[in-house]
């Protein structure tokens, strides 16, 4: 029995071994037989990355990149910081045979860059074959299954004539997070992928590229990742093609907040026969999470969308009652303007001389914004910002618009250049920004970064309530009354707008800050005396406080009067909005709760007074600009005025 059982065991141990021999003659043959196929399809690049390439490793920007052939028209796939702004590149394929190829265009989106070769039939009878890695059908693919990494892995290619061909499985597929560099849909894989490898095919097992491999690895386990190659494909045959690319489209118009939504965004609506609309989005659900990124700005939304392709599948998490996952494929929105050129290092080249343009300005030197720009249609977009550099240290962000520096308007690369270079050696400059249609000014420092200094703002609610507006530091001495409240113990006191209160209970009042400081240390029922400045006259005024009311009065403006649709209160700078009526003139406008009304036409608006004059002579229907500020942020609306 003892025998039996060892000859068993022996028995299945040669026939692990043997299956082992079997497993591992396969993979060889398996591995032998793609690097065949691909041998003659895949090229180094023989000049280095260009400004566009984004790796956090220092070694991946060192070493020359991959490129593989599409087609049997010499079309040919890469990453695209490796050829942006770059008309033609050098190619070495197998065994030193080298080729050139003309820079068709790429889509720093996806980070892939179509090339052509020049010579295709001279290259192929010098090659003897060239091999063509089709684009595959990315969808089929799961966790688990089969791929392979080929390319240039540490200058395989130019050093020993050959790809570097590494075997390994899909270990993941889902959202990447790789700031600056890819932020997509992505493969993950534990195929090797090294230094040299990126812009290599990732091929299934019948030889097809499924996805294009990039520099972001993942940060659980190092793994390598690649974009697929159904997010390729409509770029790719739009840049064949010479047709503009196309922006991904869901079809749903979303609540602008234009700064901070951290509870999501509402849907206003949705276009019919869109992929919002095919997914089932209703007008008034609320978008939360964009493919498990919360939504917290506006700007969001827009950051997300902006690295996918169309037929990019995404999920999205609405508040609707509940929270529930829809999962829809991007449509193809409006033709994308062509990316900005990337500077490049000239290739030295001789040249008949010639008059050279005016050289741009430059700025002085330690002078610097640390920030990347691209030119866009009259204006000058951020596209990358340093941290903790001058624009990194004010608040600036990707996506932003710089329209003004140092005072000067800029519009173009050589007017930001200009305006730098005029700064010379100032330790600051004023930079004015838009986001989201919101403008703002914000003060670049080109030294160490300021220590924050704690303003004090004038409270809005004292203890006791006194029912007045001030205008602070006017300069003249004494808080200078701006209005008064109807029904106020101010207004009962027969205190007016103009008045400058220049004592209050024996302390003398020399600014708003004073008086504030005395009101704040009265409560409800106390008496103030006051001694009033009006006009050359002053006068002792008795004031008994009162309590504050739930509500600001609003202005009995009469009937058939114009409308605003708002409640307001008075704030530091302006009148504060409390409530917007949902059926008024400023529902839909994106004006919210908390922002800041400073204008009304051309006159500012401190207090209730204010708008009631600025509103005298409008009617019912009349058009108007509002000047609003949030957090900061000034933007101009134009409303049509209600009627009541």
């Amino acid at each position: 029995m003892k025998l039996a059982a060892y000859t068993v065991a022996a028995t299945l141990l040669v026939a692990s071994f043997a299956h082992g021999q079997d497993t591992r003659a396969e993979f060889g043959r398996e591995l032998k037989g793609l690097g065949s196929a691909t041998e003659c399809g895949v090229a180094a690049l023989t000049a280095g990355p260009t400004r566009a390439f984004r790796s956090r490793l220092a070694l991946d920007a060192q070493v020359r990149g991959t490129a593989f052939c599409v087609s049997s028209e010499g079309h040919m796939l890469t990453y695209s910081g490796y050829v942006a702004g770059r008309p033609t590149v050098d190619l070495i394929f197998h065994r030193g045979v080298r080729a050139k190829a003309d820079v068709l265009g790429f889509d720093l989106r996806c980070g892939v860059a179509v090339l052509k070769l020049q010579d295709v039939a001279g290259l192929t009878q010098r090659l003897g074959r060239l091999d063509v890695i089709s684009l595959g059908d990315s969808s089929g693919l799961r966790a688990g299954e089969t791929v392979f990494s080929c390319g240039n892995a540490y200058d395989s290619i130019a050093i020993d004539g050959v790809p570097a061909l590494s075997r390994g499985i899909v270990t993941t597929l889902g959202r990447m997070n790789d700031a600056g560099v890819y932020g997509g849909f992505a493969i993950e894989t534990d195929a090797a992928v090294n230094p040299g490898s990126f812009g290599g095919p990732l091929v299934n097992r019948e030889g097809r590229a499924v996805g294009l491999v990039i520099p972001v690895y993942s940060e659980r386990r190092f793994l390598g990742c690649a974009v697929p190659s159904n997010l390729l494909r409509a770029s790719y045959q739009a840049i064949v093609a010479g047709t503009p690319l196309r922006a991904p489209k869901i079809g749903v118009q979303l609540e602008d907040t234009g700064g901070e939504a951290k509870g999501g965004l509402n849907v206003l609506s949705v276009e019919p026969g869109s992929p919002a609309a095919l997914a089932g989005l209703k007008a008034g659900d609320r978008l939360v999470r964009f493919d498990g990124a919360a939504i917290q700005d506006s700007e969001d939304v827009r950051a997300q969308l902006a690295q996918l392709t169309p037929g990019s599948p995404v999920t999205l998490t609405l508040e609707r009652g509940a929270r529930i996952n829809l999962q829809l494929v991007l449509g193809e929105g409006e033709p994308l303007a062509p990316p900005p050129a990337i500077a490049q290092r000239p290739e030295p080249r001789p040249q008949p001389a010639r008059p050279q343009p005016p050289a741009r300005p430059q700025p002085a030197r330690g002078v610097r914004l640390g920030v990347e720009v691209a030119e866009k249609g009259g204006a000058i977009e951020v596209v990358a910002v340093e941290p903790n550099s001058p624009c990194g240290r004010a608040g600036l962000r990707a996506g932003d618009v710089i329209k003004k520096l140092g005072g000067k308007t800029v519009g173009s690369l050589d007017d930001l250049a200009a305006a730098v270079g005029a700064l010379g050696n100032a330790p600051s400059a004023q930079l004015t920004l838009e986001r989201g249609g919101w403008s703002r000014e914000v003060t670049l420092s080109f030294g160490d970064a300021p220590p924050a200094v704690a303003g004090k703002a004038l409270p809005v609610d004292q203890r006791g309530y006194f029912g007045v507006w001030m205008t602070p530091g006017d300069g003249q001495g004494g808080a200078l009354l701006d209005g008064v409240s109807k029904g106020s113990p101010a207004k009962s006191a027969g205190l007016m707008a103009g008045d400058r209160i220049v004592m209050a209970n024996g302390t003398k009042i020399s600014s708003c800050n004073d008086l504030v400081a005395v009101l704040e240390t009265l409560g409800p029922g106390t008496n103030l005396i006051l001694r009033v400045r009006r006009g050359e006259r002053e006068q002792l005024v008795r004031v008994q406080l009162g309590t504050r009311p739930q509500t600001t009065p609003e202005a009995d403006l009469g009937g058939k009067s114009p409308y605003l649709g708002a409640k307001l209160d008075v704030a530091q700078g302006g009148l504060k909005v409390l409530e917007i009526d949902p059926e008024g003139p400023l529902a839909g406008t994106g004006l919210a709760a908390g922002d800041l009304l400073l204008r009304f036409g051309a006159k500012p608006v401190r207090s209730l007074e204010d708008l009631i004059q600025a509103m005298n002579g409008k009617n019912p229907g009349d058009s108007v600009e509002l000047e609003v500020s949030r957090d900061g942020w000034s933007k101009t609306l134009t409303v049509r005025l209600g009627a009541r």
